[in-house]
């Protein structure tokens, strides 16, 4: 029988639901695992309500009356909006990826839909603020990876009144347990700290011996209480080792998250990484031994270490290869990666070398591999050809911090990605006053080929070199050029 003809016949034709108890499974997500394999944090509708409850409760959510979902389900940052619209009775607009890649579409949905909150990640946001009109909503939660001071400055310039906070937690502990409400005045200290722990939850900072640390001891960080979800699905043995009896409150259970913390003078808690190897890109939580795992499955390679460069917020993978490969052979890993990997895990860059460096004890020097330079294209290069191509390469070259692209150059095998295409497209548009999409630079992802791609598209055959033309010589001009032309301009006008 069908749905509808069971409404046909009766509320009595319909199946009955079991009722829900709070120990009942309301979902689980897997994380990256150090094995190679996934684990399935099992969280329970206890943790799920208790999380609900307390950030609505402690950032305000009850005032708001239009939520945005812009996040995939496979990770839990977009919990906050998702239960949150549902916990307090509001509206749930749902973004899709479209509008979340593209500055004036996202504008457009934030102002249309008169959305008030959002849950993004803090790099995310800032692509997506590069082209104006920028709008934001009453209240911004961000969450996924530290924020910067430069990020905070610009999201409160645009919107004095936003009530913006910083947001913490592992899946682990459903979703999140620390908040803080961040102001111009988090901007001007050395990081942006958490202050405030949601109800019915406990956090410590703990040594080696498991002993709460002094004021501005480094140590790691253990969560306790109410939202400590009930642990993995079928875990490999020593894997639930994270979980551990509460040192303080018998019976009770921490988990060890691996973030290092210290307790801040002026009160809070402020993070310093990882104690593994375990990394947040775009809010994604990685093991960069899983990614090491899947480089070293390919033939060509025979020793791989990946490390988090702070700086691009990127893993970057050194690779050594395999016998009888040379070092120019190893420029199709990005694209067998990418048939393994999903876009999150991908290294921003991969960097062959002939050997590793190692300390006396034979481990790897992971000192003398950040201090490494970025190993230089062996490609020859090839120069633009108009002024089309000259500015979208010098456009593409300057997001991946390059001194010069060739135009044959693969933007993605530079190091490009999602994000930067945000910011690419949205510098385009400004630059050329034309019109285009993220798409368009997946499957055109060389200089040439996208000035192919925009020059077919043209109604005016020729304008878009025109205007290439003019903005190269704009920004040819010294300051004092630049203001004499606009003081010609406006006694013209």
């Amino acid at each position: 029988m069908s749905f509808s003809e069971a409404l046909q016949r009766g509320s009595q034709s319909l199946p009955v639901v079991a009722a829900v108890s709070p120990e009942d499974v309301a979902y689980i997500l897997f994380t990256s695992g150090s094995s190679g394999l996934p684990k399935g944090v099992v969280v329970e509708h206890r943790h799920l309500l208790n999380y609900t409850a307390g950030v609505s409760r402690q950032l305000g959510l009850d005032a708001c009356r239009h939520f945005a979902f812009g996040a995939t389900v496979a990770a839990d940052l977009g919990n906050t909006t998702l239960f949150g619209a549902l916990y307090n009775g509001a509206a749930l607009h749902i973004a899709d990826d479209v509008t979340m890649q593209d500055p004036q579409l996202f504008a457009d949905f934030i102002q249309r839909r008169k959305i008030d909150c959002l849950k993004i990640v803090p790099s995310h946001l800032s692509a997506l603020l590069d082209a104006p009109p920028a709008t934001l909503p009453a209240v911004l939660v961000l969450g996924g990876e530290a924020i910067s001071a430069g990020l905070v400055e610009r999201i409160l310039q645009l919107r004095s009144d936003c009530r913006l906070f910083n947001h913490y937690g592992p899946t682990e502990t459903t979703v999140g347990v620390l908040v803080n409400p961040v102001t111009l005045a988090d901007a001007q200290l050395p990081g942006i700290g958490l202050t405030q722990v949601l109800p019915n939850n406990q956090v410590y900072i703990l040594d080696a011996r498991q002993q709460l640390v002094a004021s501005g001891e480094l140590g790691e960080l253990y969560i306790g209480g109410h939202q400590l979800a009930r642990g993995y699905l079928n875990p490999i043995p020593g894997e639930d080792q994270v979980f551990i009896d509460n040192p303080f409150v018998p019976g009770e259970r921490l988990y060890r998250s691996g973030d290092l913390a210290r307790y801040r003078a002026c009160g809070g808690i402020q993070l310093y990484g990882r104690r593994d190897q375990q990394v947040k890109v775009r809010g994604f939580r990685i093991e960069l031994a899983e990614i090491e795992a899947q480089i070293l499955q390919l033939p060509e390679v025979s020793e791989a270490v990946v490390m988090f460069d702070q700086v691009s917020g990127d893993p970057v993978a050194y690779v050594v290869p395999a016998p009888g490969v040379a070092l120019d052979d190893l420029t199709s890993l990005n694209a067998q990666l990418a048939r393994r990997l999903p876009a999150v895990m991908l290294p921003g860059r991969i960097q062959p070398l002939e050997r590793m460096p190692r300390l006396a004890n034979g481990k790897v020097d992971r000192q003398a591999l950040q201090a490494l330079q970025p190993t230089q294209s062996t490609q020859a290069y090839v120069a633009p050809r108009d002024a089309l191509e000259q500015l979208i390469a010098s456009r593409m070259a300057q997001l991946l911090g390059q001194e010069r692209l060739s135009i044959d150059q693969d933007f993605f095998a530079a190091g490009g990605h999602s994000l930067l295409v945000i910011k690419l497209v949205a510098g385009i548009r400004k630059l050329l006053q034309c019109e285009i999409q993220p798409g368009w630079v997946f499957d055109n992802p060389t200089p040439a080929a996208l000035s192919l791609a925009l020059r077919s598209l043209e109604t005016t055959p020729g304008q878009l070199e025109k205007t290439a033309r003019a903005r190269l010589q704009l920004d040819a001009m010294s300051p004092e050029e630049k203001a004499q032309m606009l003081e010609k301009a406006r006694q013209g006008a």
